[in-house]
């Protein structure tokens, strides 16, 4: 306060002034909750998966609730699917997410919504977003590895990646795994475009590394049509959202970024108590880990983001994360790509969810 004599009249201003700074709250913050908004998938197959989700997410805000909230808040949770993404939210945080291209996800990049911690690269990048994963060549490293080692070296590989620079790196990673001296009978290889990669008919792997789902999707027509039987490899961040709708006849093999879980940690103590308290009796255990991460780093974010909140702040220190222990997987750091795959998954076609092979590469 000065150390000057206030007049009456000055005083009133001043108090007026300091009780308002808490009144200009962002959309979705009020004195005593927070608003999140989060969405969920479209397609009706995924049905099972988002009520995983929101019982994992409604059964992780009630516990951080009941602990006192976040600075005194408390958490409510709007979930959207098909309806219209509401816009009275401080973010959402993205547990499924929707195709790319998706109307409603185009409008929160445009009001500067935030979006945190989104699942599938490809889907939604910008200002407004934070995300974390592991580097796709990285990836397919691990993917390339694994397949030599199960597969072997019989039948035609061919490995598809966009013609950019993350392209170009793979290549360069494919060539140092498959050695100096490529045997051209055995690789094919296809920088992506608009039509479908012409994928000769003794292939019998295909390493599928391009952000063009709809050049996929025509692929995958052709193959299913032709009865050619292949196992595909990918990353869960590329194809997640095709999982619901793969044909059955075609295998598919998918890195996952997030890696497994350090068992002997404090933090996956605290899950597994999670776990067999509100989820004992449920399916689609990776879904139950995406979902309690995507809970814990939000929780964490809003905590750093600190009492006076905004959206600016809430961005900031999501996107300060750095190396932080989360139970469900390995340490998390936000502000880099810094993640190393460890994990493969296999797709149970009848079941529509992943399988975890114990692989680590």
């Amino acid at each position: 306060m000065p150390r000057y004599r206030l007049g009456s009249a000055d005083l009133r201003n001043l108090i007026a002034y300091l009780m308002s700074l808490d009144e200009n709250k962002p959309p979705g913050v009020t004195d005593d909750t927070i608003r999140l908004g989060v969405m969920l998938a479209e397609d009706k197959r995924f049905d099972a998966i988002n009520r995983v989700v929101k019982k994992v997410l409604r059964a992780f805000f009630r516990e951080v609730d009941q602990k006192g909230g976040i600075y005194g808040r408390k958490i409510e949770l709007v979930f959207t699917e098909s309806e219209p993404a509401p816009q009275d939210v401080l973010c959402y945080f993205a547990v499924l997410l929707p195709e790319t291209g998706n109307p409603r996800l185009q409008q929160l990049v445009e009001k500067d919504i935030p979006v945190l911690f989104p699942l599938f690269v490809d889907t939604f990048a910008g200002p407004v977003a934070v995300t974390f994963q592991a580097d796709l060549v990285d990836q397919f490293g691990s993917l390339f590895v694994y397949a030599g080692n199960i597969a072997g070296s019989e039948g035609v590989i061919a490995v598809v990646v966009d013609d950019n620079a993350q392209g170009k790196r793979i290549l360069e990673k494919f060539a140092a795994l498959a050695g100096s001296e490529l045997d051209a009978n055995r690789y094919q290889l296809s920088l992506n475009n608009p039509a479908v990669p012409g994928i000769a008919a003794d292939v019998n792997q295909i390493f599928w590394f391009s952000q063009q789902r709809k050049v996929l999707v025509r692929l995958l027509d052709d193959l299913r049509k032709k009865r050619q039987t292949v196992t595909l490899y990918s990353s869960v961040d590329l194809l997640g959202s095709l999982i619901p709708r793969w044909p059955e006849q075609i295998a598919l093999i998918l890195s996952n970024p997030r890696g497994m879980p350090d068992i002997g940690s404090n933090e996956f103590q605290i899950w597994d108590k999670f776990r067999r308290m509100h989820l004992h009796t449920e399916k689609h255990p990776e879904w139950q880990r995406i979902a309690y991460l995507s809970g814990v780093l939000m929780a964490e974010s809003l905590k750093r983001a600190g009492r006076r909140i905004s959206r600016d702040r809430l961005l900031q220190s999501a996107r300060s994360l750095e190396n932080y222990p989360v139970g469900v997987m390995p340490l998390v750091s936000t502000s880099g790509n810094r993640g190393k795959p460890s994990q493969i998954l296999r797709l149970v076609p009848e079941t529509h969810s992943l399988e975890s092979l114990h692989a680590w590469f």
